[in-house]
């Protein structure tokens, strides 16, 4: 396709929410999750879902979320019950910890008594035999309690600290990625352009697993691995991805220009205050967008380095000086801005496909309550997956 039939064939995707649409739903969330302490919050984040989605619109036609307040509600169930059971182990290791802490404090206690006692002797410039004999008693035990202290180290106190670091290890760093692929997979499933709804594939699990092994690869590169592991994982999703029958593909992008943006903007981040990472950021927006193809299609982004300065710049600012009230106004301008800066490349009036196989997820939302991640509708992650 040579650039002057792509760009006839350019179709962007456009976005209409009113602001004072967004402001009646976001005072009616926060007066209902005050009456309600909390519990409305899964409905009310699902009707800004829906109206959100349905504000953006492709050769006329809206985009719809289908996804329930009570999907996400009775997720949240299961994902707090499936915590508190696999969290058992912790619960006893830490109360081992506490108990051996307890014990070891008494035990350190009496060794400081029995110091003192043995100090109190060596001051002494004349001692009796029943004093020496005494001093060979507490230099005894002294070391018999130290012998002690250890064992409750090795035996007690070694095991519960090795469960709670694998737990601290679990719920910090894997579960997170589980939590952000089951969040992707229902939005995806919910989501839905002429009646044909999306789908992600594959196992939440096996992500994490994934995504971890390169979390660990960038800590032992030192940050160089970083553009690798975020270029791998948006492929590992994106290849996966559905749209209907038809099947995303994530071609291989430019990694070199990828890289170097990435080295130059860490070098100008202490200079720049960490400004210069915006940069990358849209670089790799824009590398993410290029190389996804979905049966023909092609996607493109035009996300500057400055533009997204901009956005993220007032959006702070607005939240700042209006106390939060300008939330409305950030998620507008959060929206309007990923419409602006997308197009899809082809004729999609000729694009064809089927219904996705099976039903929508009914969870996949539940655990990222707790671990507060997910796909962020306030930049139009779910519309970008298509």
């Amino acid at each position: 396709m040579d650039m002057q039939t792509a760009s006839s064939q350019s179709t962007p995707i456009t976005m209409d929410a009113k602001l004072g649409a967004l402001y009646k739903l976001w005072v009616v969330n926060i007066l209902l999750n005050i009456i309600t302490l909390g519990i409305y919050s899964f409905w009310g984040k699902t009707r800004v879902r829906r109206y959100v989605v349905s504000c953006f619109k492709l050769v006329d036609d809206r985009f719809e979320f289908t996804g329930t307040g009570k999907e996400i509600f009775l997720a949240f169930l299961k994902a707090l019950i499936f915590l508190i059971l696999i969290s058992i182990p912790l619960f006893l290791a830490v109360y081992d910890t506490l108990k051996v802490q307890e014990e070891q404090s008494e035990l350190i206690a009496k060794m400081e008594e029995v110091k003192e006692q043995m100090q109190a002797l060596e001051a002494k410039e004349q001692v009796t035999e029943a004093e020496v004999q005494h001093y060979q008693a507490l230099k005894k035990e002294e070391k018999e309690i130290s012998n002690l202290v250890f064992q409750h180290v090795l035996s007690d106190h070694m095991p519960a600290f090795i469960v709670i670091m694998l737990y601290y290890f679990f719920y910090l760093l894997y579960l997170p990625f589980v939590a952000k692929f089951g969040v992707m997979h229902y939005l995806t499933g919910h989501l839905r352009w002429r009646g044909i709804r999306g789908d992600l594939q594959g196992s939440a699990f096996l992500y994490g697993l994934y995504a971890v092994l390169h979390t660990l690869l960038v800590i032992l590169t030192l940050g160089l691995w970083l553009p690798v592991a975020q270029v791998k994982l948006m492929k590992y999703k994106q290849n996966r991805l559905y749209f209907g029958s038809q099947k995303g593909e994530y071609v291989s992008g430019q990694l070199g220009s990828l890289f170097l943006s990435h080295i130059l903007t860490l070098l100008l981040f202490i200079p720049t205050l960490s400004l210069s990472r915006f940069w990358y950021r849209a670089r790799l927006a824009r590398m993410h967008m290029s190389c996804f193809r979905l049966n023909g299609l092609l996607f493109e982004s035009t996300i500057t380095g400055w533009g997204l300065l901009k956005l993220k710049l007032l959006n702070f600012l607005i939240l700042i000086f209006t106390l939060g009230i300008g939330y409305p106004i950030v998620l507008k301008r959060n929206v309007r801005f990923f419409a602006k800066n997308i197009l899809i490349i082809g004729n999609i009036q000729a694009f064809e496909t089927e219904q996705a196989q099976g039903t929508p997820p009914k969870t996949g939302t539940g655990i990222s309550h707790w671990l507060d991640v997910g796909a962020n509708f306030k930049s139009g992650y779910m519309v970008l997956n298509f």
